[in-house]
């Protein structure tokens, strides 16, 4: 009997928790802003804010002078990307992630500052490390005024630093469209403090809010996003920039000769018996010859290879499904300094090459495997190329 009273007030102690976590999340719309004291002159800085957006762009949090020339402090998201920059008098020192954390899901970011060191962490992982340049080891945002200030979500549009730079980081991102579900600033809690201005911030979070299932995995060309309605969150998977199709085995891309290309490492295997790849090509004098996709297994995991090539301004598509290697040419080159529209669908064993809805060269591999499978760790290249709009 006892038992079952302490397990009833530790669920109700819970759920008043709950909602006051809830109530304390602030909603930002782009535009909006809250701004609030901040004591200047620490050695050293920790700082924790938890949000959670779709957009790639936005400022998370910025510490400066109320006015005038002093250090800074800002956290904004780019591309997607978590980066932080800061600078103690002896120049900029940038601390940036390679992942995207504009998923919808919670994300929390860590930073910590001693001295002239400084960590990166994102959801408990370390991200990246640096040392601030100089001899300068405290942040002093003290303005004009005397006093510091951090900016949660977006800057005042009348906030002016005659320190920073026109291509600095937080210069250049938009407000917040999101929100932030928590954030600590040196031991002090500013959700729980009334700022001393706040414009168009919402006292709620108006996003869904989603957790991972577990086992829940997408396309090696795709990520987990969270979508839905605030009363029906869902994950779904979203294709990458370079994918498109339900399986995100829809390839889109255009190129033309200048640059040594892009690439991306599979981090997931893909393994299919359908896989469609379309791609504008513009030859010029200086690409008859290159490498236009490929897919380059990795060493140490024996896997399909798949490649897309121009010899002498023919289009030429190798591919292997573990029982040989099958090759097709194009008897006729692509028109030079002219945009061809160039499409390649393996259907199991079978591939066929089209160009402007004329088929132009087709192969069938060997019996065996219908499966193309590319293992984890691959390397996608597009090389040597420029990705353009397609005209």
């Amino acid at each position: 009997m006892r038992t079952a009273v302490l397990a009833a007030t530790l669920l109700c102690c819970c759920v008043v928790t709950s909602l006051l976590q809830q109530a304390q999340a602030l909603q930002f719309q782009g535009t909006s802003y809250a701004q609030y004291a901040f004591e200047t002159g620490y050695t050293q800085n920790s700082i924790s804010l938890t949000f959670r957006t779709r957009d790639e762009a936005a400022l998370l949090l910025f510490i400066g002078p109320d006015s005038g020339k002093a250090d800074y402090l800002s956290i904004v998201l780019v591309d997607g990307r978590v980066v932080v920059s800061f600078d103690l008098g002896g120049g900029e020192t940038l601390l940036s992630s390679e992942d995207r954390y504009d998923d919808g899901f919670d994300h929390t970011v860590f930073f910590r500052r001693q001295a002239l060191a400084a960590t990166l962490r994102v959801d408990d992982s370390l991200i990246a490390s640096a040392t601030a340049p100089g001899t300068s080891n405290t942040l002093s945002v003290a303005g004009l005024d005397g006093n510091g200030i951090i900016f949660l979500g977006g800057l005042n549009p009348a906030y002016s630093m005659a320190a920073r730079s026109a291509t600095s980081e937080f210069s250049l991102a938009p407000g917040l469209n999101g929100c932030v579900l928590a954030s600590t600033v040196d031991g002090t809690d500013l959700l729980a403090m009334a700022p001393m201005q706040q414009v168009q911030v919402l006292s709620d979070c108006g996003l869904p809010a989603c957790s991972l299932p577990a086992g829940f995995l997408c396309p090696s060309m795709a990520r987990p996003i969270c979508s839905g309605t605030t009363a029906s969150p869902s994950v779904v998977c979203e294709c990458d920039e370079l994918a498109a199709g339900g399986e995100c085995n829809f390839i889109v891309a255009a190129f033309t000769a200048g640059s040594d290309g892009i690439g991306t490492i599979l981090q997931d295997p893909i393994a299919t018996e359908t896989f469609t790849l379309v791609l504008d090509v513009n030859p010029s004098v200086d690409l008859q010859d290159a490498d236009l996709v490929t897919f380059s297994p990795n060493p140490a995991v024996p896997g399909d290879t798949f490649e897309l090539s121009l010899v002498a301004g023919r289009l030429l598509l190798s591919y292997s499904l573990g029982s040989g290697t099958a090759i097709t040419i194009a008897d006729d080159a692509l028109p030079v300094d002219q945009w061809s529209r160039v499409w390649v669908q393996l259907n199991q064993r079978t591939a066929t090459v089209t160009v402007d809805d004329t088929p132009v060269a087709t192969a069938t591999s060997n019996p065996g495997s219908t499966v193309l499978n590319i293992p984890a760790g691959a390397m996608l290249m597009f090389c040597p190329c420029v990705v353009n709009p397609t005209p």
